[in-house]
């Protein structure tokens, strides 16, 4: 019985990694950049700048960043006030600077 179980659990296991493998990855980015290719281009050109900017030294002073923060509430206790979020906002900040 042991014997039997222990085969079909490898033929199971054997079924599904293979079933996995015949799977194929989709990127839709390399989609659109067959339908444009201008935008290889601009990311070819955005590449080089960041490379430049690196190899310069880019770390000039703070990174400024817009924040968008989204509380979902239903007008009850989990509500935070905009004191909270601020507060949370400064702790990343101070967290990310060192």
């Amino acid at each position: 019985m042991k014997q039997l179980l222990l085969t079909i659990t490898l033929i199971c296991s054997a079924h599904f990694s293979f079933a996995q493998a015949s799977a194929s990855m989709h990127c839709a980015a390399d989609e659109i950049i067959q339908t444009r290719p201008e935008l290889m281009l601009r990311q070819a050109q955005m590449e080089t700048l960041m490379k430049s900017k690196i190899s310069k030294g880019a770390n000039q002073g703070p990174y400024v960043l817009p924040l968008v923060v989204h509380v979902i509430h239903q007008n009850g206790s989990e509500n935070i006030p905009d004191d909270q979020v601020l507060a949370a906002v400064e702790h990343l900040n101070q967290a990310f600077s060192h």
